[in-house]
């Protein structure tokens, strides 16, 4: 196997172990915040600036009614109208209902006036935590068909990788007999050097003989 070859293979294994742990994060990150109660508002407007910008991100997490605090930012939603994230500026106990219940009253840090009218909650998303960009990234990826194509996608991939198919043991298999072609090349590298060495211990001339005949002469001579 050549060295680009081994180079793709490698980049190829990272890249989908990236893809497998992107997608698996982020199920991960789905299924702790459903059951969490952790989630994200994404600001349109500049109604909470400076605190947060339009376009701005905020994670939020759902609590009980009687933990609202006044000076909180909180997220209510209104029947229809889209839901709606301003501080906290009074506390009333909700008539009519249990002690769980609260009546707030909400404003946004940049409006001169607090919201028309308070809301009646049980329980609601406070922020936790925020950052002045992001919104518009967050709401390209949270289209329905990217998310669940890229979960698809990132499903796919780890299937691929922990159930190996027909496709799959055949890369595997033609990897292992590339490893094997190295391994038998390296082997007849060193047996051709050793044949060779071999050839030339038996071309080079043997001094025995001659050393032999000399002892004879020399030993007749004494004699």
């Amino acid at each position: 196997m050549t060295t680009t070859a081994r180079s793709a293979r490698v980049a190829g294994s990272i890249l989908a172990w990236a893809i497998g742990v992107i997608g698996v994060s982020t199920i991960s990150l789905t299924l702790f915040g459903v059951l969490g109660g952790y989630g994200l508002v994404l600001f349109k407007t500049g109604s909470m600036a400076p605190t947060i910008p339009a376009g701005g991100v905020a994670l939020t997490h759902k609590i009980p009614a009687a933990q609202i605090r006044t000076g909180d930012v909180i997220t209510v939603h209104r029947p229809g109208h889209e839901p709606v994230t301003h501080r906290v500026v009074h506390i009333d106990p909700a008539a009519g209902h249990t002690m769980d219940w609260r009546e707030v009253t909400l404003k946004g840090d940049a409006n001169q006036a607090a919201d028309p009218s308070p809301y009646v909650i049980d329980t609601a998303p406070r922020v936790i935590a925020s950052v002045p960009f992001g919104a518009q990234a967050i709401a390209a990826f949270d289209r329905p068909a990217v998310r669940v194509t890229g979960l698809l996608l990132a499903a796919a991939i780890i299937v691929w990788m922990l159930w190996p198919g027909p496709a799959r043991t055949a890369v595997v298999q033609r990897q292992d007999s590339d490893d094997d072609a190295d391994t038998i090349d390296f082997d007849e590298a060193r047996d051709a050097r050793d044949r060779a060495d071999a050839n030339l211990a038996q071309a080079a001339p043997n001094p025995a003989p001659a050393y032999s005949a000399m002892l004879t002469t020399r030993n007749r001579g004494a004699s």
